[in-house]
């Protein structure tokens, strides 16, 4: 069972390795307008990471909501059945 400290790790790592930015810039509200180097396409990309690192799938609102670092862990807890903490 992954608690909500390994989902923020993991989604952090993740995040990090898609987006080609440090870990530990991610911020509840990082977002393409925070942090210069997520653009769209690899918003899609690291959608589909996530999507394949956790077995999950986006809806089509979820991938429209989730451009911030915050929401997308909220989105993530909750189709793994967690109540998400803020970070």
């Amino acid at each position: 069972m992954t608690t909500n400290q390994d989902l923020d790790e993991r989604l952090r790592e993740l995040a990090a390795t898609v987006l080609g930015i440090d870990a530990d810039l991610f911020t509840d509200s990082s977002s393409p307008e925070t942090l210069g180097d997520w653009t769209s396409i690899l918003h899609l990309s690291l959608i589909a990471a996530v999507e394949e690192e956790f077995s999950i799938r986006f809806s089509l609102s979820e991938i429209n909501s989730s451009q911030r670092f915050g929401e997308l862990r909220r989105i993530v807890a909750g189709h793994l059945g967690q109540h998400p903490q803020r970070g």
